[in-house]
């Protein structure tokens, strides 16, 4: 959908994972989080208003999203669905994505820009992204896309992590967001090839990334590094295996 729909007022809304910090408009929340501990993000930052704590206890489920079975509400028995900043946490999203679009007739999701999971200086400089995001998310015609977010993305000598927010074009970092109406395709994409995996999110991060040359020295320089220590390990395995025989 090019836009969000308008919600009538006695519009039936669901907020999916919105323990933290639920939508101002919903009056539904599936969530990890119990119902005392709601709204603890904008409590801490002393943002906690009226309008962010409608929602009585009858109307907040707490459970695991992702735990397979069907989240206990009837098909298409919301009108609106809301998820935002949950699909890149969970280790499901693919499922959560299916649950939404059953009892929900139409919804907005918003995700992290992939590249955000592949820059360092977002939450540290020790490492790319935010430390409990699993997925980096990705539009994919009238849908979404999810790639496994690796370790090994937080190895000094990984070649393809932008260094800091600082190297990213204008705009690199602004969420996905998207509204869907009825349907939407989704899928995780699974690539076994390491070498491939690894182009592909080199790929995401050259997009977004602006002209450094300091910076190309540096990943060319952690590319021979990289390069150097997985040969390294390949050589150590195989005299480890030769020694066990």
């Amino acid at each position: 959908m090019a836009q969000a729909p308008t919600l009538t007022a006695d519009a039936l809304v669901l907020d999916v994972g919105g323990g933290a910090a639920h939508d101002s408009r919903a009056n539904w929340v599936i969530d990890l989080t119990s119902w005392e501990n709601r709204n603890w993000f904008y409590s801490e930052r002393g943002e906690l208003s009226g309008t962010h704590d409608q929602i009585p206890p009858g109307r907040w489920v707490q459970r695991d999203i992702c735990d397979r079975d069907p989240w206990p509400f009837e098909d298409g028995q919301f009108d609106f669905v809301i998820c935002s900043h949950t699909l890149e946490d969970v280790r499901d999203p693919v499922g959560v994505c299916r649950e939404m679009m059953r009892v929900g007739r139409a919804g907005w999701i918003t995700t992290p820009a992939a590249v955000t999971e592949l820059t360092r200086g977002i939450e540290s400089p020790h490492w790319c992204g935010w430390r409990h995001h699993r997925w980096l998310v990705e539009r994919e015609g009238d849908g979404i896309v999810f790639l496994a977010k690796p370790h090994n993305v937080n190895d000094p000598t990984w070649p393809a992590a932008v260094r800091s927010p600082r190297f990213l074009r204008p705009g690199a970092l602004e969420p996905l967001s998207f509204y869907w109406e009825g349907s939407f395709p989704v899928r995780e994409e699974i690539t076994i090839d390491g070498d491939v995996f690894d182009a592909r999110l080199d790929a995401i991060a050259a997009a977004a990334r602006r002209a450094d040359p300091v910076g190309s020295a540096v990943i060319a320089a952690r590319s021979v590094a990289g390069a150097g220590y997985r040969e390294g390990r390949r050589t150590a395995g195989r005299l480890v295996r030769r020694v066990r025989r």
